[in-house]
């Protein structure tokens, strides 16, 4: 009875309403064609890949570079730490030895003693007045030229002539 209620008629394929039944394709193996890298090799693909590796060599090439001048400067630094620090230590040590006081005590070691204010004599020059040494005592140039030995005569003809 529940048969009757709903009519299964309708759903049912008749066999002239029937499509006829589609055959499968069949697949055919082609081994001489690879086709799954086919557009892989194309130049379009080719360029963007070289100009990627290009950009990436680029930047592993500076960051090798930085990396070097970064060290460098880093030895400097501590180079520079390094003199500064012994430039103190010298400048210390150079200070020291010149002081005064150190200065007074090595000359006390040496049998030296400070003048007094009445044994220090004073020598007054005007322009009209002239040091001049003996000639053993005169100061010797290693460099004397023509000019030289041309002015130093002209010098004493002037003085024997009478000449200022």
């Amino acid at each position: 009875m529940a048969g009757l209620a709903y009519d299964y008629s309708l759903f049912e394929s008749s066999p002239s309403k029937e499509q006829p039944r589609q055959q499968k394709p069949q697949l055919k193996m082609v081994r001489s064609q690879p086709r799954a890298f086919a557009g892989a090799f194309s130049p379009k693909v080719v360029c963007t890949f070289v100009v990627v590796v290009a950009l990436v060599t680029l930047i592993v090439y500076c960051q090798v570079c930085l990396n070097e001048i970064t060290g460098q400067i880093s030895k400097l630094k501590e180079e520079i730490e390094i003199l500064e620090s012994d430039s103190l230590r010298y400048a210390s040590l150079l200070e020291s030895t010149v002081s005064l006081r150190a200065v007074a005590e090595q000359a006390e070691e040496m049998g030296m003693s400070k003048l007094d204010q009445y044994q220090t004599s004073y020598v007054y020059l005007y322009e009209e007045d002239q040091i001049t040494l003996p000639d053993n005592q005169k100061p010797q140039k290693a460099d004397d030229n023509v000019f030289a030995v041309i002015g130093s005569l002209l010098g004493s003809a002037k003085e024997y002539f009478g000449g200022k």
